[in-house]
């Protein structure tokens, strides 16, 4: 029995409450919800529940005329309908419960999300909720009796609005701290002194020159530049990195969050270290076109230019004679106020070489001291900075809001920054795992999935504390801390043995033995995300006593979970969950992970659905013998072909089966060419005169791929119907014999 959040138009709840209905739109669409479950009806604009109702019947055909557009009567065709009996009805506001829910894990910003239905489906990513959340629900709903006064979001009445009533708490915004000022000056010195960092989770500097000379411009014609966000953790949650060019890192220094291409580009040209400019191999120099400067009629675009280093070097750029000549001030000399000994050196030089009167040559003199003087001195960039105290995961989302291009951070990186403080270096950890876990290396290097690292954590994090959600995995080092003290040793030692676990996770993941799962082509791996789940599990049941028991448990919950969907979405709740029920199983307590039923339109699942790939396993796990080849298939090179060519759909009125799992499975590229364009009897008759081979044995070859005798019988009568009826039947007996528990 699961409990379920599912949402409702106003319009539409009238019809839920008094006919005791509920409907879909499409067939299959709510094929979660099964006969016994319960059902938490959310109004939608209401931000309340209301009410709760058994599901009394299987999925059948519409025959409810509702009133709203989502269930209007032109669907009535594809729809499907259950049949409800009432627990409980009331009003449960959503807010009042907020903290205390669990599925809602984000209690600030877009709560509307975990309320939202998927496409015809249930809310909370289709998911169902704990016991506990039904318990304060229900709770909720039949201590309050009275219908509030709903005001949809957003509607517009004629009425006048009713004035909430203050909380008994004060009520305020949470202020911005007013931001510092700091002059191009203070910027160089802070970066150049290490109080200025960058965190190791950020993405390194990429600003080419072009937009460095940009950013340069606009600061010499007092264009604004933007504001710079930093934090001071007091070291004591990331790592961080000096400002690029620079050396120092100070003891506590201010994080930049946002702002670091910007500073880096203030500091690089003013440094003029001798370090590479991004995507380059060559160090540059930045020059200010003191005519284009003094000029207004000149586009700032030709103020900054800048060159590499071996080019300045050619055209004598380095001595201060051809910089006069050439009328191109080097940036580098702007720092310290260095400017000043250049400035008097070019007014001579004007006296002297190109013969100026002193007076004019005075002007200029001036001019570009109060110029480079403004820029230097007077030239401020707000700096925002967060309260130090502010948690880790709330500097994290605040770093995530301000990303011009909206990424989610990697945890992985996130925590790499977190534990270099503890003399950690996660990428090199993962280094070692990639040298020492072969498939692993396989899945990260052949199949670019990036998130092993991060699953090893998760797991690590499941075993440890029970929790996978992104705000549990920044704070894992608290875990391994007693009495204040980090423990490295218990830490690394945990990395390198969740590692192993990992690697068997994934091998059990691609095993076409009876231990393993059958996903020998990584295509065909229904979700990779169950991996650190799987690991945790595998650990724990290492540990028990009746290990081969446990591993039957395991099995059984794995291939219901993927039958049931239930990690198509965000799995973070569900491994928790999962973790916590296998827990209790495991120590002999109530099983509650469900035996799935088998979905009616499963033939016409598509090939990226969970059960297609289940059913391409479960062939792999069968043997899959190549039609034309009687050897052990090398499943890296099978490939997901039809049977019945798709090129004779049409003599064989396929209609919409034609690319069903019925009508596929795995053969040779090679093989598929030889058959493409052939009628079954054909193919199949060629093959047995040419390698000589009863009737019999070709029977047992095509048995490997969940063919039937009696499919067998259809092919070689090239009757397509009949083949489909005949393989249904089989693959469906696999199936329900896979999701039952054999202990």
């Amino acid at each position: 029995m699961s409990n379920w959040i599912w949402p409702t138009e106003s319009e539409s709840w009238p019809t839920v409450k008094e006919k005791k209905v509920w409907a879909v739109g499409k067939k299959g669409k709510g094929k979660r919800v099964q006969k016994g479950d319960r059902i938490i009806f959310y109004v939608n604009g209401t931000m309340h529940f209301h009410g709760i109702f058994e599901v009394k019947s299987d999925w059948h055909d519409r025959i409810t005329v509702w009133p709203d557009q989502k269930h209007g009567s032109e669907v009535l065709e594809t729809g499907a309908e259950i049949d409800l009996e009432i627990i409980q009805l009331g009003y449960a506001s959503v807010h009042k419960l907020l903290h205390s829910l669990n599925f809602i894990e984000k209690k600030k910003g877009h709560i509307g999300l975990y309320l939202r239905g998927t496409p015809m489906g249930p809310a909370n990513s289709a998911r169902p909720i704990s016991q506990e959340d039904y318990d304060l629900i229900f709770k909720e709903l039949k201590a309050v009796q009275t219908e509030p006064n709903f005001k949809k979001e957003k509607e517009k009445t004629d009425e006048p609005e009713e004035l909430v009533e203050l909380p008994d708490t004060s009520f305020e915004i949470e202020k911005l701290p007013t931001p510092d000022k700091k002059s191009i000056g203070d910027i160089f010195r802070d970066a150049d002194k290490g109080i200025f960092a960058i965190p190791d989770f950020q993405r390194a500097w990429t600003w080419s020159r072009g937009q460095i000379e940009e950013l340069w411009e606009s600061i010499f014609r007092g264009y604004y530049i933007g504001s710079i966000l930093v934090w001071n953790g007091r070291g004591k949650d990331l790592y961080s990195n000096p400002v690029s060019g620079a050396e120092k890192l100070s003891d506590h220094p201010d994080m930049i969050l946002d702002g670091q291409q910007r500073t880096t580009a203030i500091y690089y040209p003013l440094k003029a270290p001798d370090r590479s400019l991004p995507n380059t191999d060559h160090p540059y120099l930045f020059f200010l076109d003191i005519n284009a400067l003094l000029d207004p009629s000149r586009p700032p675009t030709d103020i900054v230019s800048s060159y590499r280093i071996k080019k300045v070097e050619r055209l004598g750029l380095l001595e201060q004679k051809t910089q006069f000549e050439k009328k191109l001030f080097p940036l580098s000399e702007l720092n310290d106020k260095k400017y000043t000994d250049w400035v008097f050196d070019f007014y001579e030089y004007l006296m002297e070489t190109e013969r100026f009167e002193k007076e004019t040559a005075k002007k200029y003199r001036s001019t570009l001291e109060s110029i480079f003087n403004y820029v230097w001195s007077h030239f401020e960039i707000p700096i925002v900075k967060l309260p130090e105290n502010l948690s880790l995961d709330n500097v994290v989302e605040v770093f995530e809001r301000i990303n011009s291009k909206g990424t989610r951070l990697d945890v992985f990186d996130l925590l790499n920054a977190r534990f270099r403080i503890h003399d950690i270096v996660l990428r090199d950890l993962w280094s070692e795992t990639l040298e020492n876990q072969r498939n692993t290396l396989t899945w990260f290097e052949k199949f670019k999935n990036e998130k092993l690292p991060q699953y090893i954590l998760q797991a690590m994090s499941l075993y440890k504390q029970g929790y996978s959600r992104r705000r549990y995995l920044l704070r894992l080092d608290e875990s391994y801390t007693i009495s204040g003290k980090f423990d490295k040793n218990e830490f690394e030692k945990d990395w390198h043995e969740m590692s192993k676990w990992v690697e068997e996770a994934i091998t059990r993941l691609i095993l076409t033995t009876s231990k393993g799962f059958g996903a020998a082509n990584y295509d065909f791996i229904p979700y990779t995300t169950m991996v650190p789940i799987l690991a945790a599990l595998l650990r724990i049941s290492d540990e028990k006593a009746d290990r081969t028991k446990c591993l039957d448990k395991i099995s059984f919950w794995y291939w219901n979970n993927v039958i049931d969907d239930e990690y198509s979405g965000s799995t973070d709740t569900a491994m928790e969950s999962d973790l916590k029920e296998m827990n209790v199983w495991f120590e002999g307590g109530e099983q509650t992970v469900q035996q799935q039923i088998i979905p009616d339109n499963f033939p016409k699942s598509k090939s990226s659905s969970s059960i297609y790939k289940a059913i391409m396993c479960l062939i792999a796990k069968e043997g899959a013998l190549d039609f034309v080849r009687d050897d052990p298939p090398d499943f890296s090179k099978l490939e997901d072909h039809h049977i019945f060519p798709k090129s004779k759909s049409k003599k064989f009125n396929t209609g919409d089966l034609t690319d069903s799992i019925l009508n596929r499975t795995l053969i040779f590229e090679k093989t598929n060419r030889g058959i493409s364009n052939k009628d079954p009897s054909a193919y199949i008759t060629e093959i047995m005169n040419d390698q000589k081979i009863t009737k019999e044995k070709m029977k047992e070859r095509l048995a490997t791929h969940l063919i039937s005798s009696e499919a067998f019988e259809c092919m070689l009568n090239d009757d397509f119907g009949g083949f489909i009826k005949a393989r249904e039947k089989t693959i469906r007996e696999k199936l329900e014999s896979i999701l039952e528990l054999k202990i």
